[in-house]
């Protein structure tokens, strides 16, 4: 995981997060826990050097409450 946005978490923005020149909850390791019981958004270095990093493939989840639950439930 290189970046993580939780609904309701504190600041700094979205936007302003992304094109920081910052890590956010790096050091966090619950923050890679995709369950969100870190409530907190979480970027990792890659992002920072996204150029030199060159990734071939990206991969977005989404997490929903209502897309947890089983069909016919």
């Amino acid at each position: 995981m290189i970046f993580k946005v939780v609904g309701g978490a504190s600041p700094p923005e979205v936007g302003q997060l992304w094109t920081s020149s910052h890590t956010h909850s790096e050091n966090i390791h619950d923050a890679l826990d995709t369950s969100t019981t870190h409530n907190g958004h979480y970027k990792n270095r890659i992002v920072i050097n996204w150029q030199t990093f060159q990734p071939q493939q990206v991969r977005k989840y989404t997490s929903r409450k209502k897309n947890r639950l089983k069909k016919g439930s």
